[in-house]
């Protein structure tokens, strides 16, 4: 069986369904679709008093579809926000988070650093202002080790007394 959505009739059917009063399996039956889908359905798109509206379902399924998070494309909106941003010392996370205050679709703080290394990469100075300076993590195991130890020490179980 393959995914497809749920269609404006479907959507009416289930809510004359449900004011008949039959079960959630017994609609996804009737409307030949999975009883799980059935059970989404009402979860996400009923009212409080647990009244399905088909009208207004639709319309909060189409917002959830236009502000997905995935495949979203950087503006020059955003690409101004973030120069601009970077700027003022901020790092991709706090740019991320500030967007959806500032009534901009906000993107993840990943897509912020690709943009950054796509930047570098084609010659632009924004890694700069990164607050790591993009510089590889070294690991300290060697110099750790060694760290407050007294060079050319003698241990006290030689020392004649």
């Amino acid at each position: 069986m393959s995914y497809k959505q749920l269609t404006m009739k479907e959507r009416y059917q289930i809510e004359a369904l449900k004011k008949e009063g039959l079960t959630q399996r017994a609609i996804a039956l009737n409307i030949s679709v999975h009883y799980s889908t059935i059970s989404r359905e009402l979860k996400r798109n009923s009212l409080d008093n647990d009244e399905y509206n088909a009208v207004n379902a639709a319309v909060s399924a189409r917002l959830r579809y236009q502000y997905k998070t995935k495949n979203r494309r950087l503006t020059k909106k955003h690409i101004s926000y973030i120069k601009k941003a970077m700027k003022e010392s901020w790092s991709p996370e706090q740019i991320s988070g500030r967007m959806a205050l500032e009534n901009l679709r906000p993107i993840s703080h990943e897509t912020i650093y690709r943009y950054i290394y796509r930047n570098q990469r084609s010659g632009g100075n924004l890694y700069k202002y990164l607050r790591h300076k993009n510089k590889k993590y070294t690991k300290r195991s060697a110099t750790y080790r060694s760290r407050g130890q007294i060079k050319n020490r003698i241990p006290i179980v030689h020392i004649a007394v």
